[in-house]
């Protein structure tokens, strides 16, 4: 081979090896320990949610107490639930912080590169996101948005819920009639972009 043609190999070596640092891995949100966390890699969940929740919005720290007894009810029935961190400025501190206020132990996910945000069309806290297991193993999008409809606008709620979109949702999934998509605005606090 000629020292020319060695060259050009090493020049397009290096410039593979440059494209492989500048493109992204798949990218995941990360878990306290500040290791990623693949949440679809879960093999026997019939259902994935994830509450997406900020240490500082109002409307989502009411909604924690529904977001514990929604995971204590359908837990045993193979739903498998996370909290969603995705504030820029969230870190593993803060997130215990809260934890603790409100005796959350629902797992925690911090997801500042919105990795579940895109994937759920997540815009606010609290919202919800739903997977359903399809029957290839993969999981789908079900629903997004409100918890329930407790809350009609910011500063205007009703005593108790009408529609449990979420609860319903679960009930269709567990009942083997996997709900086609379906979104509700969620009412609460915007996730940034920035």
């Amino acid at each position: 081979m000629s020292s020319k043609c060695g060259i050009i190999v090493l020049i397009l070596a290096a410039l593979a090896r440059q494209a492989c640092l500048w493109a992204d891995p798949p990218p995941f949100p990360l878990g306290l320990d500040g290791g990623e966390v693949d949440v679809f890699a879960d093999a026997e969940a019939r259902a994935l949610v994830c509450f997406f929740v900020e240490e500082n919005c109002p409307i989502s720290n009411r909604y924690v107490p529904r977001m514990k007894a929604l995971a204590s009810d359908w837990s045993q029935a193979g739903v498998t639930f996370y909290t969603v961190y995705p504030s820029m400025d969230t870190t593993s501190e803060s997130v215990r912080l809260h934890r603790k206020e409100y005796d959350l132990e629902i797992p925690a996910l911090i997801d500042r590169e919105h990795v579940l945000v895109s994937r759920s069309q997540a815009s606010v806290t609290p919202e919800c996101s739903v997977f359903a297991r399809k029957e290839n193993g993969e999981f789908e999008l079900v629903y997004h948005g409100r918890i329930d409809d407790q809350y009609l606008a910011f500063g205007k709620w009703r005593r108790a819920p009408l529609q449990h979109d979420l609860r319903d949702t679960l009930i269709d999934i567990c009942q083997g009639r996997p709900p086609a998509f379906r979104t509700e605005q969620a009412v609460g606090c915007y996730i940034s972009k920035d």
